[in-house]
């Protein structure tokens, strides 16, 4: 993994499952721009760790080991959204909810738009790959996040891995 250490939950604070669910739900909606970004500070704290896998770095969209803000993640997910043409998220399962974390298994279905360094398949290539995250709640929006995604398969999908 790549990024800061992780930083421990909070032994004394506790989110009720049904505003965790509500706020795990909205994360998705800005994901799959049924939320405009602007209101990302709905969902997101003006601090923002992330802790992740290189398939960010692999496609161009974001150092996430330098994302240590709202801004920084909004801009990830706009490059990623326009790298990946009709990205949808959708929970299998989850949302889980214990304390301050809220966890999930995702499926991303995208189409390849092109602008992917190095990516060799034809534009309109659908897209799909599987991962899981896990975010911290504090003071009713996400302050920290970690994920990891079935890197290799995408990128093979997109052509920027050979066997």
């Amino acid at each position: 993994m790549t990024g800061s250490a992780q930083t421990a939950p909070s032994a004394t604070t506790t989110t009720d499952a049904a505003q965790a669910r509500a706020l795990w739900a909205k994360w998705n909606a800005l994901w799959n721009g049924e939320i405009d970004l602007s209101r990302a500070d709905e969902v997101i704290a003006d601090r923002f760790t992330v802790h992740g896998t290189s398939l960010a770095g692999r496609m161009k969209t974001a150092a996430i080991d330098e994302i240590r803000d709202r801004d920084g993640l909004v801009s990830w997910i706009a490059r990623t959204r326009a790298a990946l043409e009709e990205l949808h998220f959708t929970d299998e399962p989850g949302p889980i909810v214990e304390g301050d974390l809220v966890a999930g298994r995702y499926r991303a279905t995208a189409v390849h738009r092109g602008g992917t360094p190095g990516a060799t398949a034809p534009i309109g290539t659908p897209t799909e790959h599987v991962g899981m995250n896990i975010l911290r709640i504090e003071d009713g929006r996400f302050t920290e996040y970690w994920t990891v995604a079935d890197t290799l398969g995408l990128l093979t999908q997109l052509g920027l891995i050979t066997s």
